[in-house]
């Protein structure tokens, strides 16, 4: 009787066991059939668009724009003037951009952050340019003259300070974010220009032709004036800042341009044209 009885309980436990396994096998999940999503990041652009992302690489070309900036461009927090400043690109830098409205574009500039240019500073075309070496014997020194000191109104000089220029950096005169400066007529620009000044230490300082410097006033080759200089900054005395009033020389207004000029570039761009 009791042998009857323990082989009936080891039977009802092997009974169990059994049942426990099989809810354990069809509960389970097996590994193996499980698939990791590889589906691509969606990132919302703004209410009108949505830019798909895989990887690194965008899936819908159509969506990028390229271009080039105009002149020297604020880079901003939010599609409004008025609107913080991140940086700002200096002149023909290449960029990829979303467009956000008529008026704004959306750029990427740090991961999964969108900031804002304005259209009015974007060429889909780049902007051609020559670089004209400067002579070795050229100085960091570089001069000065009051824009007040260009009286003839009929002359493009007038018009460009009295239609387009400002009081900008240092006291310096400036359009569209670039220097006036004078430079002789053997670099072959022309009054509304745009050019830059190259300096030795890798500066460059974006400039526009605000004046001529007269063959008469330079050397032989139409470089150098008398001082050893091929530039010539345009100032509002009422201005300038003291360090500049107390050298008489412009590279004193930032330690950056306290170094020779070894080559300007000269652009395809003119403000008249």
């Amino acid at each position: 009787m009791i042998k009857q009885i323990k082989k009936r309980f080891i039977a009802l436990i092997l009974c169990l066991i059994v049942i426990l396994n099989c809810t354990v096998s069809f509960g389970a999940v097996n590994n193996s059939d499980v698939v990791e999503s590889t589906s691509p990041k969606i990132t919302s652009i703004n209410d009108d668009t949505l830019f798909i992302v895989e990887g690194d690489e965008p899936l819908f070309k159509e969506d990028i724009y390229y271009g080039w900036t105009t002149t020297a461009v604020n880079v901003r927090e939010a599609p409004d003037i008025n609107s913080a400043i991140v940086t700002v690109l200096p002149f023909n830098t290449p960029i990829e951009y979303i467009k956000y409205d008529d008026d704004w574009v959306e750029y990427v500039f740090f991961e999964d952050t969108s900031y804002y240019i304005s259209t009015a500073y974007i060429s889909d075309t780049k902007c051609n340019y020559k670089e004209i070496a400067v002579p070795a014997h050229s100085k960091d020194f570089k001069s000065y003259m009051s824009y007040k000191a260009i009286t003839r109104k009929s002359s493009l000089q007038y018009k460009l300070q009295a239609n387009y220029a400002y009081t900008g950096l240092y006291g310096i005169r400036m359009v569209n974010n670039r220097f006036c400066v004078a430079i002789g007529s053997y670099f072959g620009t022309q009054i509304g220009q745009y050019f830059d000044l190259v300096l030795a230490n890798g500066t460059v300082i974006p400039c526009i032709m605000g004046d001529l410097k007269a063959n008469q006033d330079t050397d032989r080759q139409n470089i150098f004036s008398r001082n050893g200089c091929c530039s010539e900054f345009l100032i509002d005395k009422s201005a300038l800042v003291r360090p500049v009033k107390n050298s008489g020389n412009v590279s004193s207004a930032t330690p950056e341009w306290n170094s020779p000029v070894v080559a300007i570039r000269v652009y395809d761009t003119n403000v008249f044209i």
